[in-house]
């Protein structure tokens, strides 16, 4: 299956009815996923380039303090 760009502009309705015409493999389920990405992906560079991309201040700390915690993790199981 070939990704058409034009296709990555179609709205989540749009492609949830054209995935319940078709069977569900585990391609499509992939390229849905991938569509998805990428919509998000435009999203987030056309908010940057706009100066209008907000950082969600909660879950960039959660996500810091999960990797501070794993690397801690990590490096404890490399020592013993």
């Amino acid at each position: 299956m070939k990704v058409i760009p034009g296709n990555l502009e179609k709205s989540e309705e749009e492609i949830d009815k054209e995935m319940k015409k078709r069977p569900r493999s585990a391609t499509l389920l992939n390229m849905k996923w991938l569509a998805e990405r990428l919509r998000k992906a435009r999203l987030i560079k056309r908010n940057l380039e706009n100066g209008e991309y907000k950082v969600d201040s909660k879950k960039l700390a959660k996500a810091i303090l999960n990797e501070e915690n794993n690397t801690t993790v990590d490096t404890i199981e490399e020592d013993e």
